[in-house]
């Protein structure tokens, strides 16, 4: 996905819309993460959201454990995605479906 450029517009449109304010840039990076992490790949995740965000941070002098702190906040609130590797992993180590594990967590993710 990153080879192909599948989250270059996506990235584009927040770098265009965040500019030099730190909020927005934390909040652009929550963003990014929330709709990167639904691929269920937090690796990917987190390559994504440094190469976009992390060179921003380092201009403004923004601290970059901002950064780390978001991403990986949204990406584990996200991680647990039916298709992701870890509700894969817990359902097949407790003989359910990752649907019967993701449910009961809907409102946790969304609050």
């Amino acid at each position: 996905m990153i080879d192909v450029g599948l989250f270059d517009p996506l990235v584009r449109a927040l770098l265009r819309v965040v500019r030099h304010d730190p909020v927005k840039i934390v909040v652009g990076t929550a963003l990014l993460t929330s709709i990167v992490s639904l691929d269920g790949d937090g690796s990917t995740t987190f390559i994504i959201v440094t190469s976009a965000f992390l060179p921003i941070h380092l201009r403004l002098g923004m601290n970059p454990v901002v950064l780390t702190c978001v991403t990986a906040t949204a990406n584990g609130t996200l991680n647990t995605v039916p298709w992701g590797g870890s509700t894969a992993r817990a359902a097949a180590a407790l003989k359910v479906s990752p649907i019967d594990i993701f449910v009961p967590m809907i409102p946790a993710i969304a609050a």
